[in-house]
């Protein structure tokens, strides 16, 4: 049986979800991920089994062997699989409180420091197949 891509939600009209979606487009190689935006039906339908709440846009959650991880964690597992970055998972070990609180400070005032769009990010040509609507 293949395992399931691992999924990247992310806010969509954020600047800089925006931006770290590209991040890991450029550095993913293999591929690994797909994305959709927490706006998005998919998001819903996927996300509310585990009992998380899209309507509110603060994290990234990646959804992966049917686990869900947030925040500094979603960023960690998803640094862990791309390449030159995966030595940044031994921040793991810092405790999820810790790690959480500088990642809600940057969630919080993202939108002030980098902006936000009016629309979703649409991809363009080939990256379209690794985007879920």
């Amino acid at each position: 049986m293949m395992k399931a891509q691992p999924i990247v939600f992310f806010d969509g009209v954020c600047n800089l979800c925006n931006g770290a979606v590209q991040f890991i487009i450029k550095y993913d190689k293999l591929s690994i991920f797909k994305f959709a935006s927490l706006q998005s039906d998919v998001a819903e339908i996927m996300l509310s089994p585990y009992g998380l709440d899209v309507s509110e846009f603060n994290s990234i959650v990646l959804l992966q062997n049917g686990k869900v991880y947030d925040k500094s964690s979603a960023v960690l597992h998803i640094a862990r699989q791309l390449r030159y970055f995966s030595p940044l998972y031994f921040l793991i070990f810092i405790p999820k409180f810790a790690r959480d609180w500088a990642y809600n400070l940057v969630a919080r005032n993202r939108y002030k420091v980098w902006g936000k769009q009016e629309t979703c990010m649409l991809p363009s040509g080939s990256l379209k197949a690794r985007f879920i609507n």
